[in-house]
Parts: C-alpha cells; sequence; structure tokens
C-alpha cells in the first residue's frame, strides 16, 4: 500500500498569569519547517502517514440500454439531476449525467 507522507509542525501557544494560571484559550498555527518559537509556544512534531487512496476518487460509469422494440422515453433534465442526487447522497460524490438524443 502506498502512502503519503507528511511533516509538520504544529506550535501551540498557551499564556499564564503570574499566580500560574492559565489566561485565555490555547491557540495553533502550523508550519512545514521546525518553527523558531516565543516563550509562550511549543512546537509538536507531527508525522502523517495517510494512504493514497484517500485522495483517489472512483470513476463510475453506467450504460443504461433500451431493447429494440421497447416504448421510447425521455430522460428529461429533472430524470438526470434525480440521478446525480441519488447517486450523490449515497456515495457522496458528483456525477454528471447526460442522454444522448436517439435518430428516429
Amino acid at each position: 500500500m502506498s502512502t503519503v507522507n507528511v511533516v509538520f509542525y504544529a506550535i501551540v501557544s498557551q499564556r499564564f498569569s503570574s499566580g500560574g494560571y492559565q489566561t485565555g484559550k490555547p491557540t495553533v498555527r502550523v508550519t512545514k519547517s521546525k518553527p523558531d518559537c516565543a516563550a509562550t509556544e511549543v512546537p509538536v512534531r507531527i508525522s502523517l502517514q495517510l494512504p493514497e487512496s484517500l485522495f483517489k476518487r472512483p470513476t463510475l460509469q453506467a450504460k443504461i440500454v433500451i431493447p429494440d422494440g421497447q416504448t421510447q422515453f425521455d430522460i428529461t433534465p429533472e430524470v438526470q439531476e434525480g440521478i446525480a442526487q441519488a447517486v450523490q447522497d449515497r456515495l457522496g460524490i458528483t456525477l454528471r449525467v447526460s442522454a444522448e438524443e436517439l435518430q428516429p
């Protein structure tokens, strides 16, 4: 299995009062290379290994064939949109549906 490897730094900052209590909320910023940090910041090196499959989208294809002698019907824009919406709802992908006009 091939992976995409990424190394980066999350810099977490937190301020403290003179009594040692946290003041405000911590903040986080991200950088690709090792940062120079302020006294209130701590760098955290993060290494991610992500499978390539996360970045690849499947190509789906469907073909609808109506046998000779069957009643002809039109695939209207509403039907096309309905098919595309059903696929998007189920699979989370965008699908473009088109139908060629039949020549008599």
